[in-house]
């Protein structure tokens, strides 16, 4: 979540945090459990990069993720770019005589 706003649902086995910790950066968003229970593992920041600086498998992993992230971002920003057009097309045609 992000500003009270859901920006994303992950699943089981889905990680987060990931990006924060590779880029080294604060994370801004926060995550919440609201159905099932939860199991984590939490990993330091140094322990997590040593992972995958030393293992290929997971680091691809770690890539296959961001890649999806990012392809279902591109998406929904697009969707939210062609719902704004809409509307802003319906407030013209309203504001036309």
């Amino acid at each position: 979540m992000r500003d009270g706003a859901v920006i994303n649902r992950l699943k089981p086995g889905d990680v987060c945090g990931e990006v924060a910790v590779l880029s080294q950066s604060a994370r801004t968003a926060g995550v919440f459990a609201t159905e099932e229970p939860v199991r984590a593992l939490m990993l330091g920041a140094d322990r997590f990069r040593k992972i995958v600086r030393e293992s290929g498998d997971i680091g691809l992993a770690v890539i296959e993720v961001l890649s999806e992230r990012l392809r279902v971002a591109t998406e929904r920003e697009a969707a939210l770019r062609s719902l704004a057009k809409t509307i802003l097309a319906k407030k013209v045609d309203l504001a036309l005589p």
